[in-house]
């Protein structure tokens, strides 16, 4: 899945869920299909992750997109973020 999405947007993404991340080491490398659950990702850390994405990406990701399914990894993210990309 990870070959047909933008590489910057997802290694925005990854440094976006290192700063939420709370069981990573430091240069701990997260690869896109790794679950955040893996890396530490708790509720709270979600919540800032979805703020970070709509401030940093100037986007608002639509109430219908944010399920657990689209949370489950850093490339997941990135379809989610880039079908509003592309939409709008």
């Amino acid at each position: 899945m990870t070959h047909d999405l933008d590489e910057k947007l997802l290694q925005r993404i990854i440094d976006m869920i290192r700063k939420c991340a709370r069981l990573l080491d430091p240069g701990e490398e997260v690869l896109p299909e790794r679950p955040l659950r893996e890396v530490g990702v708790d509720s709270f850390g979600l919540v800032d992750l979805l703020v970070m994405l709509e401030d940093e990406l100037d986007i608002v990701l639509p109430d219908d997109l944010l399920t657990p399914e689209m949370f489950e990894s850093a490339a997941t993210i990135a379809v989610a973020v880039t079908s509003v990309l592309t939409a709008g």
